[in-house]
């Protein structure tokens, strides 16, 4: 029973701490709007009321970070996956299982590093105001996605 008890704190802390990763990605742009492509290519920055120095700035902040963040979300993926393995095994070893927790927590750790400095990076190029909008639209989007989210639960998909 200690055995089973400890691989479920393991995964609901990992679970836990999967979820702000997933949110801070989604808000980190990945689809074609936040890479400036497609049609809502200048929504961001006209309703932000960004100057074409602004754009630039952040443009190339996100070139920069591009494959910093991709390749540790690259090794997360690759961890998680890692303590899934162990964890399905007949007997799990929970040393192995103790490290992989431990490389995980510290990739977790690097990714909020990462996304604080990109925050201060924003905070820097917006004006207090363009960034209260900015915080004010992910706020927004966020409530947005719930409702998607909860909507979606009981639907079917056939």
């Amino acid at each position: 029973m200690r055995k089973i008890g400890k691989k479920v704190v393991v995964l609901a802390v990992v679970s836990l701490l999967a979820i702000p990763l997933a949110y801070a990605e989604s808000l980190g742009g990945h689809g074609e709007c936040a890479r400036g492509e497609g049609k809502h290519k200048d929504v961001f920055g006209e309703e932000l009321g960004l100057s074409a120095e602004q754009k630039e700035q952040i443009k190339q902040h996100r070139e920069e970070n591009k494959g910093a963040v991709k390749e540790l979300h690259q090794q997360l993926k690759a961890k998680r996956d890692q303590l899934k393995v162990e964890l399905d095994k007949p007997a799990s070893d929970e040393g192995k299982i103790s490290l992989i927790v431990e490389e995980i927590k510290a990739l977790e750790g690097q990714m909020i590093e990462y996304r604080v400095d990109r925050i201060l990076e924003m905070k820097e190029i917006l004006t207090p105001e363009q960034y209260q909008k900015l915080q004010e639209k992910k706020e927004s989007r966020k409530k947005e996605w719930m409702k998607n989210k909860s909507g979606r639960k009981f639907k079917k998909h056939w």
